[in-house]
């Protein structure tokens, strides 16, 4: 269940980065702190119901929920930052998002994408 790691990675570091505990999240999700914490460690998958009520609990996209596949595990870092970008993003203009997407373009243009 290496995916299942993956993805308990991602959850958890998205829950961390918004500050939330484990119970506060469980909540938000309608599940067990128990489950969660399972889910968390990879031990158990969530459900595709599951995974709407995190998309909407931690306000990112369901893509965000999953690791790049770029042959190497993703880190928490690499996930929280990932959120970062997202939460960042959804502050701005539309044209200081327009720009910002421009720098990025840039560069995964000039040094290629990791994922």
């Amino acid at each position: 269940m290496a995916l299942a790691k993956e993805v308990g990675r991602c959850i958890r570091a998205l829950r961390r980065q918004r500050g939330l505990t484990q119970a506060e999240l469980a909540e938000l999700i309608d599940r067990s702190e128990t489950f969660l914490r399972a889910v968390e460690r990879g031990v158990s998958a969530p459900s595709f119901e599951t995974l709407e009520r995190l998309t909407v609990a931690l306000d990112v996209p369901a893509a965000g929920l999953f690791p790049c596949d770029n042959g190497s595990s993703t880190t928490e870092r690499h996930a929280r930052d990932l959120a970062s970008l997202s939460v960042l993003g959804r502050g701005l203009s539309e044209a200081n998002l327009e720009m910002a997407l421009n720098i990025l373009r840039t560069i995964v243009k000039h040094h290629g994408p990791e994922c």
